[in-house]
């Protein structure tokens, strides 16, 4: 099969043949029809994230399946599916919660740790399949896997948004297309902060109620105070890897105000802690999404409920990689979707 490989940080993927993976007890191999390309690719790439080399990266997966292992109950060849990323070890709270990305001893991860979906085939635990109706494409599949999934983890699960609430969103990119649906479908009034006009065009055309030039930290949070008649936002969703914007979000909000931090950057940024007791606020951070999470962007997908074409205007052959990713850094993408060349099931 063919391989994206990146062999050494900062460098470009070499397209590479590899030995098809062979399933071993409770394993599947899965034939890639479509992987996303995401900002965490990136950062990979530059060494963002712990990393061992040479890696296959992709987690954005959805295909069909091409041989099981033995001890695999439920599932059979040629199933579509998606593949949640997160492998933990089942047993610590946040794994026996769902919350396997923050497993305490270390979560595996399908495309970080793992070689994942930028190849033809890719080998996955049995457990971390979850079927894709023939309704959607693999595509939508794909970005379903995280683009949604994370921002439905944020919102939901961590933000716990409420109908009435003002949502500031820091980062109009692939995050944000969902992210600002999301908020709406809960009733959320939405405001949008971009340094891109275009962005902003896109935001509005999803349901942003009002949007916002990025910028000086004293101009975007006035302007969001201005848009509030000075209360400042129930929830800022920051999406940006950037502690200028960690800043914004945080002064952006209201009493009892709430951010979420979903962009990172080890990077650090000082805050008083005198405003957070004053206005009693919270600053989390929110990490990937739960399998419940990508169950329900399907079927948000699936019922009409959540526009997807944003998401995925850019498809290009596996042979095109680097190109993407070019791209994709110089901000020409809010999200691409690669689609291997090979999908037939192994015989």
């Amino acid at each position: 099969m063919k391989a994206a490989r990146l062999n050494g940080f900062n460098e470009a993927l070499s397209i590479e043949e590899h030995p098809i993976p062979k399933p071993g007890p409770r394993e599947v191999v899965v034939a890639v029809a479509a992987c996303g390309v995401c900002g965490s690719d990136l950062t990979i790439i530059h060494g963002g994230l712990k990393t061992t080399l040479p890696r296959t990266l992709g987690h954005e997966i959805a295909g069909t399946v091409a041989e099981v292992g033995a001890g695999c109950a439920s599932t059979t060849v040629g199933m579509r599916v998606v593949v949640y990323i997160a492998c933990g070890c089942g047993e610590c709270k946040p794994c026996r919660t769902g919350e396997e990305f923050c497993c305490i001893r270390g979560a595996q991860r399908i495309g970080v740790t793992e070689d994942g979906g930028f190849a033809e085939y890719v080998l996955v635990p049995e457990a971390n399949l979850i079927p894709l109706p023939v309704s959607l494409s693999f595509e939508a599949g794909a970005v379903l896997t995280d683009a949604v999934a994370t921002c439905l983890h944020a919102l939901e699960d961590v933000g716990k948004i409420v109908p009435g609430e003002v949502v500031a969103i820091f980062g109009v990119g692939g995050l944000a297309t969902s992210a600002i649906q999301i908020a709406k479908m809960h009733g959320c009034r939405v405001l949008a902060v971009s340094r891109s006009a275009a962005k902003l065009d896109l935001a509005l055309s999803l349901g942003a109620d009002e949007v916002i030039i990025g910028g000086e930290t004293v101009d975007v949070v006035r302007a969001i105070h201005e848009k509030t008649n000075g209360q400042g936002v129930d929830v800022a969703l920051q999406l940006v890897s950037n502690p200028e914007v960690d800043l914004q979000a945080i002064a952006s909000l209201t009493t009892f105000g709430r951010a979420i931090l979903v962009g990172f950057t080890s990077e650090p940024f000082v805050s008083d802690s005198l405003s957070m007791v004053l206005k009693q606020l919270t600053i989390t951070g929110s990490r990937g999404m739960t399998r419940d999470n990508i169950r329900r962007a399907i079927h948000l997908a699936k019922t009409g409920a959540i526009r997807l074409d944003p998401l995925l205007l850019a498809q290009r052959p596996l042979s095109e990689i680097n190109e993407v990713i070019e791209d994709f850094r110089n901000g020409k993408l809010l999200r691409a979707i690669i689609k291997p060349a090979k999908t037939e099931c192994i015989k």
